[in-house]
């Protein structure tokens, strides 16, 4: 045990000294220094003295063999081994090996690395989350906004880049070398299932004949050596078998090979590719009222009505929704089609709508109120996603969404979210709007407490100065007729977020 302590203590006065630094504590560093974080950290961050970076070169800014280095904005004095010396890391705190983020503001772990997300202060772009730059947030200081369009940041694609995969076989077959499935164009071509296929008849071809050869040489054997009369009679058989399958084997191969060549060597499949879509559907389950009270309190003229008053006879009374027994939504669903003139899947849409906000029809949540006007339209999904805000912009959205509903909170949302969609689509809201017909479905942000804050309704045309005759439903109240401002033109507009057209 002495000498244990010796060679330790001989050790330590040998080797040169480490400096080691603990992570900064909760109540956070004491003063003249700073908490300075960055992956290179073994702790994640340390506290260290401040020194200013900009100094001359000549001006002893540390001291004690100490050095002044610049960590996010702030320099920091720090000895010669210290790991913050070393270059290439990110100086984004980490949150791998059983580490955290910091709490002294919203982080999130992507990758092991603790990134800001959008809408939250930052200092400089690389805290930020992928797609986001940091830039000013227009009411003093600077947020991670998603990267506009077009700008050197990078982009939202059109589409997700194709990825291939490669199935592994977990017990691989001779022959059967599979390649990845590619995209040319609009087809993508899969041929490890061939391949598969292919190799996996080769070998079973070439097992069966291997035994066959094998049996034969048995039978051979026991009709050479065989010393009684049975033992050379069930050589013969052995043999007879074993040619009798290899025969079977073989003249199904060449039958097939004459018949159609393709069977013994099937070609590439070959599949349409089909470009994502993200749909909401957290908008057919939701039971908040998505709808802004503001928006519902002012009434809309439909254009040009087909009824002036509920079209059918419901005899099921109108109750206070939710609905739990639908006998009034099941009966106009069924009674509906009589009374609908329209000779198009658009027109259907719009008679619909409006008969059921005449009659007092519960459908359930905004988006489940829009996909049941569309089934009884006879369209059901039939259509096409005319525009969309780009994903990435979408986290930023659920960031700002209001627990419960507060005028401030609502407008002060949408006001952060159009200004950022704005500068990132160019000529938006007024492009998409110049292009929406009566019965396309609009769904705007509105930074309701559910999903992303976004509500969905059918689009009935416009009543001037920017603002939508627009029909919808939502969980806590029946189908009715309103108006919502949805470009510059009127003042707080809720952002317009996707259009969708139905068949005609």
């Amino acid at each position: 045990m002495r000498r244990f302590l010796a060679l330790s203590l001989l050790l330590v006065g040998f080797f040169p000294s480490v400096t080691f630094a603990a992570a900064c504590p909760a109540s956070g560093c004491g003063a003249s220094q700073f908490c300075a974080r960055d992956a290179r950290i073994p702790e994640g961050s340390a506290c260290y003295p401040t020194c200013d970076p900009d100094a001359p070169a000549t001006a002893t800014t540390c001291t004690g063999g100490t050095r002044c280095v610049n960590v996010t904005g702030q320099g920091v004095c720090v000895p010669p081994d210290s790991p913050l010396l070393t270059g290439g890391a990110s100086t984004n705190p980490r949150c791998d090996a059983g580490r955290t983020c910091p709490t002294d503001r919203r982080y999130e772990c992507v990758s092991g690395e603790c990134r800001i997300p959008f809408g939250q202060a930052c200092t400089e772009t690389s805290q930020c989350m992928e797609g986001s730059t940091c830039t000013g947030s227009g009411t003093g200081g600077n947020v991670c906004n998603p990267t506009p369009a077009g700008s050197s940041g990078g982009s939202e694609p059109a589409e997700r880049p194709f990825q291939s995969i490669t199935p592994q076989l977990g017990a691989p077959i001779p022959g059967a070398d599979l390649s990845a499935a590619e995209r040319v164009g609009d087809v993508v071509n899969v041929p490890f299932l061939a391949q598969y296929i292919n190799g996996a008849y080769r070998y079973g071809v070439t097992i069966v004949l291997i035994i066959a050869i094998v049996m034969v040489v048995y039978g051979g054997f026991r009709y050479l050596v065989g010393a009684s009369m049975g033992d050379i009679q069930a050589g013969k058989k052995i043999i007879q078998d074993a040619l009798i399958g290899m025969l079977i084997v073989l003249g199904a191969y060449m039958l097939l090979n004459t018949v159609n060549p393709e069977t013994l060597n099937l070609s590439v499949l070959k599949l349409q590719f089909v470009s994502r879509i993200d749909i909401d559907s957290g908008l057919l389950l939701t039971q908040a009222d998505t709808l802004d009270p503001d928006d519902a309190s002012s009434r809309a003229e439909i254009p040009s009505p087909t009824f002036t008053d509920c079209p059918l006879d419901l005899s099921s009374p109108v109750s206070e929704p939710p609905n739990t027994t639908g006998d009034r939504r099941r009966e106009f669903g069924a009674e509906i089609g009589a009374v609908l003139t329209g000779a198009t899947s658009r027109e259907r849409v719009l008679q619909i709508a409006e008969a059921a906000s005449m009659c007092g029809v519960w459908m359930g949540s905004c988006g489940s109120t829009a996909e049941e006007t569309y089934e009884l339209a006879g369209s059901e999904r039939r259509g096409h996603q005319t525009h969309s805000v780009p994903q990435v912009h979408f986290p930023f959205m659920q960031s700002l969404k209001c627990a419960t509903y507060s005028r401030d909170c609502t407008q002060g949302a949408a006001s952060r979210v159009f200004d950022v969609i704005e500068t990132a689509i160019p000529g938006w809201p007024e492009s998409w709007a110049s292009e929406l017909q009566a019965g396309d479905v609009i769904t705007i942000y509105n930074a309701n407490s559910d999903g992303y804050g976004l509500h969905r309704a059918i689009f009935m045309g416009f009543a001037g100065n920017g603002r939508a005759n627009v029909i919808d439903g939502a969980y806590t109240r029946t189908v009715r007729a309103h108006q919502t401002c949805i470009t510059n033109d009127c003042p707080n507009p809720w952002p317009l977020i996707r259009t969708f057209r139905p068949e005609p």
